[in-house]
């Protein structure tokens, strides 16, 4: 391969991407292109983005997006499924990388530009995206865990009402307070 200024011929060929995900649409960023595109989040818009992609690069493009709950798992499924490399990134060190260029503001498409400027400096792996197996595991301990997590919330709920509720009842009683009348106690099983 020929060296041209520190960078492969390869890697002159090669494209990088980023992806800002939301639930309605996907902020798609070339790293050689100087605006973003907004494509539907629905398996139009994967083709759609695929098609951009291969329009502008003979070799399949690594592309960089930040995990957004459950919506960036159909389009990284998509893009993998169609030989591009996917990368999903930690958002916190996407949010470190682009205070370190001293971008502070945050809208869809500057965030997709980040992504791309990160894929092309720092050339993230490539990862495999989870099976649908997998998702549904993940799912079912995540529901699993909350209900854990509740479960200990309402115990500790019930401790301080049954000791806030002892400690009221044997509070001495001023000498103002009723009494309790022989009417309203509990009568003897008889």
């Amino acid at each position: 391969m020929a060296r041209m200024q520190g960078k492969t011929t390869s890697d002159i060929s090669q494209l990088f991407a980023g992806i800002d995900v939301s639930k309605a649409h996907l902020d798609l960023r070339l790293s050689c292109e100087g605006k973003s595109r907004r494509f539907a989040n629905d398996p139009a818009g994967f083709a759609a983005i695929d098609a951009h992609l291969r329009a502008r690069a003979a070799t399949p493009c690594l592309v960089v997006l930040e995990p957004t709950g459950r919506y960036h798992f159909p389009v990284w499924r998509a893009l993998h499924e169609a030989g591009h490399g996917v990368a999903p990134l930690n958002p916190l060190h996407v949010r470190r990388f682009a205070e370190s260029d001293g971008e502070l503001t945050k809208t869809d498409a500057i965030d997709a530009a980040v992504l791309a400027r990160m894929a092309a400096e720092r050339r993230p792996a490539a990862k495999l995206p989870p099976s649908e197996e997998q998702l549904r595991l993940k799912a079912l301990t995540t529901s699993i865990a909350d209900r854990i997590d509740r479960r200990a919330a309402l115990k500790g709920q019930r401790a301080a009402a049954r000791d806030s509720l002892i400690a009221s009842s044997t509070r001495p009683r001023s000498p103002n307070s009723p009494t309790p009348s022989a009417s309203s106690r509990p009568s003897a099983p008889g």
